[in-house]
């Protein structure tokens, strides 16, 4: 499966959500056959595997990619490996538009201001143009680095606000920042939290669990 997390606004947590996926599929999976690619010029993700190995971690291995060359490339490597996830920059880009034309499954991360939610607008208008393409693509929206505080009502409301649009369907949960998933930039997926520093975190793997069940379920 090819699976591409990307959107048009940056700062969304497209990274953080690409490489905790990855790492949990390689253990989920079972096969430790996960590649990431970073079609990103900022090569966070190239980065994150790189903290991997040197950590001793296995099960996922990064390769950049950059232009018109993806769907090629992809093509190739998608014959040597089971899974595939898309780390894509956060803008309208080539990377994005020839991703969007082979992947099976797209997230849109967004945040849950007005500003975020309406980029999704663009998001909707780029699957139209793509369904010729690749009529099979899926495309899912997930309120993300929200705050965790009870009373806050915006990402309700950003949910339902992305009902409207006729291409992106809106998952009916919300991924919180936290500070346990910031720290799986050192090469860890939260899955691998009671590693990292010691003890798990319970609500933030729920919450990275149930959009690898909307990925893979």
């Amino acid at each position: 499966m090819i699976v591409l997390i990307g959107g048009e606004k940056g700062g969304t947590g497209k990274t953080t959500l690409a490489t905790n996926l990855s790492a949990l599929r390689a253990k989920l999976s079972g096969h430790n056959n996960v590649l990431l690619i970073d079609t990103d010029p900022q090569g966070s993700s190239a980065d994150w595997t790189y903290y991997r190995r040197e950590a001793g971690l296995n099960g996922v291995e990064c390769i950049q990619l950059f232009g018109k060359h993806i769907v090629s490339e992809i093509d190739t490597k998608a014959e040597r490996y089971d899974d595939i996830i898309i780390d894509a920059g956060g803008r309208d880009s080539q990377e994005i538009r020839y991703a969007m034309t082979i992947a099976d499954v797209m997230i849109v991360p967004v945040g849950a201001s007005q500003y975020d939610v309406n980029t999704i607008a663009n998001i909707d208008d780029l699957l139209n143009q793509v369904q010729p393409m690749n009529p099979d693509l899926v495309c899912y929206a997930v309120v993300n680095n929200f705050p965790n505080h009870a009373r806050l009502t915006e990402g309700a409301d950003a949910i339902e606000f992305l009902k409207q649009f006729e291409n992106v369907k809106p998952l009916d949960f919300i991924i919180h920042e936290r500070i346990s998933i910031n720290r799986t930039s050192k090469g860890y997926g939260i899955n691998e939290s009671e590693d990292l520093f010691g003890q798990a975190d319970p609500r933030a793997e729920d919450e990275i669990l149930k959009l690898y069940k909307a990925i893979y379920e």
